[in-house]
């Protein structure tokens, strides 16, 4: 049987764009009081910001487009994860296997209701869709060859994006970024702030919940950062690490560290729902801007004495870029071990 969707097409014409976009704007302008019932009639094409609330000036309808490339299982559910946390004005699913990317995006924006989100959500064949992101998440592909976008075939879906928006900031979603991150910057040109793999933090997030469980505390009292190449070259950064404030030595016996730490490799790499969800962290991130350190694939420089190379370490982000790479501080083992996994050619 056919396995298509129960739809052709699920995009929205972009000449339509501003005449919705104007439409909510009102609507929630006289929610808010903003415009009086009794005032004439505005449209679209005189709609002119003076009425509108200030608040509105910063809420989620300024133009803020995640755009996901390829619409597989983690692309389709990386969507609705963007969608869901409704921190995106526009969602767009983009595959080659259009009419997979519209079903999608359809099933994905009638659950808005439900889960109560309003983000918009458009699946479309057209690499143009890349035009006017905030923000690229390179994922997996539906069709015709479906799977995660790495190696060269990634590499080229990278160029293809970049020469419709190129200074857009990229986020390599899967667990093979590393290789794509790091060619990106040496061969395509992508700035190092530009490009980073989010596939650690949902890692990091995996062991946070691991030595909660082995300390019996809840995983918001576990302060850890990793460093280092997943699967068998992470370190654990237990110097700077912290369990209910006290050093995991301890409070965890040098046994049940050792355990955790041989668990690590058996962690990698993670499921699409939380490598959607690390992902939608870092996509958040770098259009808000966050304080908050998280774990992701990205291009070292002096700071870390591995210039050109690629690990996981605690990155920083700015609005639109990475602000800070940082190294955590590490025992004299761990930092011979990080050193290791920046000389490995794996």
């Amino acid at each position: 049987m056919p396995r298509d969707p129960p739809v052709t097409i699920a995009t929205f014409p972009e000449r339509e764009l501003s005449r919705v976009m104007s439409t909510d704007y009102l609507r929630m302008a006289v929610k808010r009081g903003a415009l009086q019932e009794g005032r004439p009639t505005v449209t679209s094409a005189s709609l002119h910001p003076a009425p509108l609330h200030p608040a509105l000036l910063q809420s989620r309808y300024s133009m803020s487009l995640a755009v996901v490339l390829g619409a597989g299982d983690l692309g389709g559910t990386l969507a609705h994860e963007l969608a869901r946390r409704d921190r995106f004005c526009e969602v767009r699913l983009v595959d080659a296997a259009e009419r997979v990317a519209a079903g999608k995006a359809l099933d994905i924006c009638q659950a808005g209701p439900v889960e109560g989100f309003r983000t918009r959500v458009v699946g479309t064949g057209d690499d143009r869709a890349v035009a006017g992101g905030s923000v690229v998440l390179l994922a997996d592909a539906a069709g015709p060859r479906p799977g995660e976008w790495q190696g060269e075939a990634g590499l080229d879906r990278l160029c293809r994006a970049l020469r419709v928006n190129p200074r857009v900031p990229i986020v390599c979603a899967g667990p093979a970024a590393a290789w794509l991150v790091e060619r990106g910057v040496a061969e395509l040109g992508i700035p190092r702030a530009a490009i980073v793999g989010s596939a650690p933090a949902a890692l990091a997030a995996a062991v946070t919940a691991i030595v909660a469980l082995e300390a019996r505390v809840s995983p918001q009292h576990v302060e850890l950062l990793l460093a280092g190449r997943p699967p068998d070259r992470l370190v654990i950064a237990w110097e700077e690490a912290s369990i209910a404030g006290g050093r995991p030595s301890s409070v965890l016996k040098a046994n049940v560290l050792a355990r955790i730490r041989a668990r690590v490799p058996h962690l990698w790499p993670p499921g699409p729902y939380a490598l959607a969800a690390a992902a939608a962290c870092v996509a958040e991130a770098l259009q808000h801007g966050t304080r908050q350190q998280l774990i992701c694939f990205a291009a070292l420089d002096d700071e870390t004495g591995g210039r050109g190379r690629v690990s996981a370490v605690p990155v920083r982000f700015k609005v639109g870029a990475v602000a800070e790479i940082s190294l955590p501080a590490l025992s004299t083992a761990e930092y011979i071990a990080f050193q290791n996994a920046l000389t490995s050619t794996r």
